[in-house]
């Protein structure tokens, strides 16, 4: 059973089983019943601009060449 599975079996309004037993019960940790995953989605735009910091960072850290303007000076 997956993890989603067993979260579908918790009844959060049960009146007589907790949430803590419930989750015992179906081997789910209260953590995992609790944890909403933030949405995983990155707009094109930012995902652009991830891509250009990562190029230069990793230019800049592989290449001693390179120099920072602090450097420069």
């Amino acid at each position: 059973m997956s993890i989603d599975d067993k979260r579908r079996c918790i009844d959060p309004d049960h009146s007589k089983i907790s949430i803590q037993r419930q989750c015992e019960l179906v081997g789910l940790s209260r953590s995992s019943w609790y944890y909403q995953a933030s949405p995983a989605l990155e707009s094109p735009e930012n995902l652009n601009l991830m891509r250009l910091i990562d190029e230069q960072y990793t230019r800049t850290m592989v290449d001693p060449t390179v120099k920072t303007v602090n450097q420069q000076i």
